[in-house]
């Protein structure tokens, strides 16, 4: 077998040199060890065969390798691997994530606090909610005139956010999940303006508070000693306004502040 034993660069040709076992012939010439020596007129006959052999071994051996292989491996595989895979690669990649534009908000909002300075909620700048009523003050929304209840004296709103200081998690947590007045019951933890809470999504049975088929959707915030937070809003199963007023809640959801120990100035 013949090895590259060493590799030379000359007036930008490479020069490639062999060696063949362990010295620079790999067939013994006749006269040689392990050759036979043939006798007299035979001698010369065989020499004069062997040279002719050797002649046109060496010519088929320059002649064929030296012209189609070098055409073949340096003309084909220079073509197809540095066309093909380079577009491809940098086209599309570089369109797509700067087609997607940053959300920005629809509406204008403003802000309100309630009367202990515990609860900052952002609401649309439309929307209208108690001020003057130091008790409900900024826990009641509404895109109209906000109306007080006959029976109760509540506020009559879309979206509440109200606290109750003697309310615990765990009871609240029970109650709006009570397959008694709620069924399709779905529940996941969240956090609310830096605090643990559960977002809640349920339908009314009928025995309860709300008629039956009236959507909830909701947040409960604990704070811990303080009591809880009800973030919700209600409607009837399937009605185009309570899906709208997901989107409003939601939005206050994300932009609630909440202090720990309220100061009232």
């Amino acid at each position: 077998m013949c090895r590259i034993v060493g590799l030379a660069l000359a007036a930008g040709l490479a020069l490639v040199i062999t060696a063949c076992g362990s010295g620079t012939a790999s067939i013994p010439a006749l006269g040689s060890p392990g050759a036979a020596a043939p006798s007299g007129g035979a001698a010369a006959s065989a020499a004069a065969a062997a040279s002719a052999a050797a002649a046109s071994a060496a010519a088929a051996a320059s002649a064929v390798p030296s012209s189609r292989p070098t055409e073949a491996a340096t003309a084909k595989p220079t073509e197809k691997p540095t066309s093909a895979p380079t577009a491809k690669a940098t086209a599309k990649p570089t369109s797509a994530p700067t087609a997607l534009p940053t959300p920005t908000p629809l509406v204008a909002t403003t802000t309100c606090t309630t009367s202990d300075g515990a609860i900052t909620n952002t609401y649309p700048a439309e929307w209208r909610t108690v001020e003057d009523v130091p008790e409900y003050n900024c826990m009641f929304f509404d895109r109209g005139p906000i109306l007080i209840s006959a029976d109760t004296g509540y506020p009559l709103v879309p979206i509440h956010v109200v606290p109750h200081a003697v309310v615990t998690f765990n009871v609240a947590l029970l109650a709006s999940t009570d397959p008694k007045y709620w069924n399709n019951v779905s529940r996941t933890p969240m956090t609310i303006g830096g605090l643990p809470a559960v977002l809640i999504s349920a339908t009314a049975n009928g025995p309860g508070s709300y008629p039956r088929n009236t959507q909830l959707h909701g947040w409960l915030v604990d704070r811990g000693s303080g009591g809880i937070i009800i973030l919700q809003t209600t409607g009837p199963e399937g009605d185009t306004q309570l899906a709208a007023n997901k989107l409003v809640l939601d939005a206050m959801a994300r932009r609630i502040v909440i202090k720990a120990n309220p100061q009232v100035g």
